[in-house]
């Protein structure tokens, strides 16, 4: 009995021993089955210099001042390439820099025969492919996370859904987060003085609304308008996230209104409101590192401070998903969302293509406020992208731990409003009691928290 678990502990390491063999790779196939399936890329004279430097660089990973000095030439080289070859330089890295699948299969066998301990090592090296150590060295180099920005961005910009190249995305938006979770990001509030270095990152990133020009900004921020940015620490003077903040009396329903400047928005101590109206990422390739959450929490926090306990903070935000949503609902099958009358009424409204006419429509028929309406409430609450609500914007805030306090008819009717969402807004409330209880419920169960009036749509 006592020799009975070696015996079996044998007779599994024959099994696995067994099952590797059968999986052993074919001759000159060392790479992963997803990088087989993608075609081999054009290598030009240019890509295959660029190689060359990488495999310098990869044969250097333990000599750090080496390291150092072939890295900056594989930086620069790929900065040089226009979007095919950058496409194409990313494949070969991928494919050309994998796993030794080969040598990972015989060290495996050698294990399971032998038990040795001192191989684990070796394996778990072995396993991760040198295209990953090398990105894990370029981030830590002198201006490698600014490079891994833009590596990611042309990522997202020129990748295709399902291929080869989706685990260089999830290697760099850990490697991204790592680095924001070792370095936390500053947070800083932008003043009029500021703006002239800093005005064309934020025209350029979109984040000054369409009615929001330059000049009308800087005379905001003297008032009743607020800018804060979130900076990493190794780019000081080179802002991540914008955020514009307005203290409004009441809750805010509409954009339009919130920019103009012959209204009145300074609050009275009674029935102030804190509104989050725009968040904006400066950098692409920060999406889905969480920054926008941390960004509005700071705001939250910052302004609490500054105003004391303002009676309420909320984000007037819009629905960019909400229109194709509702085009793929009168498009398909019949929903029991909507009848025969109210399908074929949304068919002919999107047939329209002008907007301006549109907005009349929408304006003065007493049809599509309570049909566009419901459709809205049962979108934000019920439609998912896995776990988390299929409306980008709603998730964002859902995350940092808002709840869906409104739904706002035409409360912008601009070309992009319309576009977007039939120009319908929400509302999100953010009660500092209640954000991490309202987060860890979305994040860890997917229920979204929403007021009475919300449910009552429905």
């Amino acid at each position: 009995m006592k020799n009975a678990p070696f015996k079996q502990r044998s007779i599994i390491g024959r099994a696995f021993d067994r099952l590797v063999r059968r999986l052993r790779p074919r001759e000159n196939r060392s790479i992963r089955e997803d990088i087989r399936k993608t075609p081999k890329p054009e290598v030009t004279e240019t890509l295959a210099a660029q190689m060359k430097r990488v495999e310098r660089c990869l044969a250097s990973l333990d000599n750090k001042v080496a390291c150092q000095k072939h890295l900056k030439p594989v930086l620069e080289g790929y900065l040089d390439l226009d979007d095919d070859d950058r496409y194409r330089w990313m494949q070969l890295v991928v494919g050309e820099f994998d796993i030794d699948t080969e040598d990972l299969h015989d060290k495996m066998i050698v294990y399971l025969s032998t038990h040795r301990r001192d191989l684990l090592g070796p394996i778990r090296e072995q396993m991760t492919p040198p295209w990953e150590r090398l990105l894990e060295h370029m981030h830590l180099a002198p201006g490698g996370l600014e490079f891994l920005f833009g590596l990611r961005a042309d990522l997202l910009r020129l990748k295709n859904d399902g291929d080869a190249l989706d685990g260089l995305d999830r290697i760099l938006r850990r490697l991204i987060s790592l680095r924001f979770h070792s370095e936390l990001p500053g947070f800083r509030r932008i003043f009029r003085s500021d703006l002239p270095r800093l005005m064309k990152s934020l025209v350029d990133c979109g984040a000054l609304h369409e009615t929001h020009s330059p000049e009308q900004l800087e005379s905001r921020l003297d008032s009743d308008h607020y800018c804060f940015a979130l900076f990493h620490p190794n780019m000081p003077d080179d802002p991540l996230l914008f955020g514009l903040v307005a203290l409004v009396d009441g809750t805010p329903d509409n954009i339009h209104d919130l920019l103009d400047d012959t209204l009145s928005m300074s609050a009275s101590d009674a029935g102030r409101t804190v509104t989050l109206y725009s968040v904006s990422r400066v950098r692409a390739g920060l999406e889905g590192i969480g920054l926008e959450n941390l960004l509005a929490e700071r705001i939250v926090d910052e302004l609490d401070t500054h105003f004391g306990e303002p009676d309420a903070c909320v984000a007037l935000a819009p629905i960019p998903g909400f229109r194709d949503h509702v085009r793929t609902l009168v498009s398909g099958d019949p929903t029991p969302l909507l009848s025969p009358e109210e399908a074929e009424e949304l068919r002919e409204l999107l047939k329209i293509g002008i907007r301006e006419q549109e907005h009349e429509i929408l304006e003065s028929s007493k049809l599509f406020q309570p049909m566009l309406s419901r459709l809205c409430a049962h979108y934000l609450l019920h439609e998912q992208d896995g776990q988390a609500a299929a409306d980008p914007v709603a998730h964002f805030h859902l995350s940092g731990g808002a709840s869906i306090d409104r739904i706002n008819w035409l409360g912008d009717h601009s070309p992009t409003g319309m576009n977007q969402s039939f120009g319908i807004m929400a509302n999100y409330r953010y009660t500092p009691s209640e954000l991490r209880d309202n987060r860890e419920k979305y994040v860890l169960d997917g229920e979204i928290r929403h007021s009475s009036g919300i449910r009552g749509l429905l």
